[in-house]
């Protein structure tokens, strides 16, 4: 057989035609699923955050008799709060994530007062309701209050949700 035969150069051509197209199948293929897993993970990042914020704040007026669920609502809303953070890109939200960033590290990190008095300085006062409490349940639960706002924001402009 002739190397330079048309039945060989048709073999060659549609084989290499099979083969590239078999690849990039597989690329998309594989950043399709990569993309589900990542707005599967961000969707229980968010869902959990918003779930441990939101009970946490709605039992901050009977604090003496939910203790354990109040702590187990702040670990379940800071481990959602930073796995958010893991799964937020650098340049998605610009500077705002990088605030945003920065706010759920104050609040993870217990830095409550810090984050009360940056938004403060914005004009904004946590509710009134949480005036009641310690200073210290104050501080957590206002800051909760910030956060929860902010995750929602954020998770509402989050185009990979949609």
């Amino acid at each position: 057989m002739n190397l330079d035969s048309p039945v060989l150069i048709g073999v060659l051509s549609a084989s290499s035609t099979a083969f590239i197209t078999a690849v990039v199948t597989n690329y998309l293929q594989n950043l399709k699923e990569n993309n589900i897993w990542l707005k599967n993970q961000l969707q229980n990042s968010y869902v959990d955050s918003i779930k441990g914020l939101s009970t946490l704040i709605t039992l901050s007026t009977i604090p003496e008799e939910n203790l354990d669920t109040i702590e187990q609502s702040l670990v379940e809303a800071k481990k959602g709060l930073a796995l958010s953070i893991i799964f937020m890109e650098k340049d998605r939200f610009g500077d705002i994530h990088k605030e945003l960033k920065n706010e759920i590290l104050l609040f993870i990190s217990g830095n409550y007062k810090h984050l009360i008095e940056l938004y403060s300085n914005k004009g904004f006062q946590p509710s009134e309701r949480f005036k009641d409490t310690k200073l210290q349940n104050y501080e957590m639960y206002g800051s909760a209050e910030i956060i929860f706002k902010r995750i929602i924001e954020a998770a509402s402009c989050d185009k990979r949700l949609h």
